[in-house]
């Protein structure tokens, strides 16, 4: 019976070997493990610095883009002005031939008014 004591003293001291430190400052770390860390830190860091670079010209080609379409806008609201200019001056021009065509009437018909007149006078005197 002295065989599965020796067993069972074994498994616990083997046991206690694989247990995990409590505080990662217990770790042992050989400089390998540290520089391959760190040569894998930096190599993130860096496709992260990669991938950045790769949105931010994305990101200046699509304010590119934006600025060549508000270029659009402005050019196509600089037609409009014009256009609405041009309609503008034709309109005071209309106004301006209107009331040439109005005081025209008004004089016909004062005429007109004057001419009633005479022939309604004419008319009471020939009575």
């Amino acid at each position: 019976m002295t065989k599965p004591k020796k067993k069972a003293a074994q498994s616990r001291t083997q046991t206690s070997r694989l247990r995990a430190p409590v505080k990662s400052q217990d770790i042992p770390v050989t400089q390998k493990m540290l520089s391959e860390t760190k040569s894998e830190l930096k190599s993130d860091i860096s496709s992260v610095k990669l991938e950045v670079m790769s949105l931010r010209k994305e990101m200046d080609s699509k304010f590119a883009q934006m600025d060549s379409k508000f270029a659009q806008m402005d050019s196509k609201l600089e037609l409009v002005i014009a256009a609405i200019h041009r309609t503008n001056a034709i309109v005071e021009e209309q106004n301006s031939r209107n009331r040439v065509v109005l005081d025209g009437y008004d004089q016909i018909y004062r005429r007109q008014e004057d001419m009633e007149e005479r022939v309604t006078a004419l008319e009471e005197k020939s009575r």
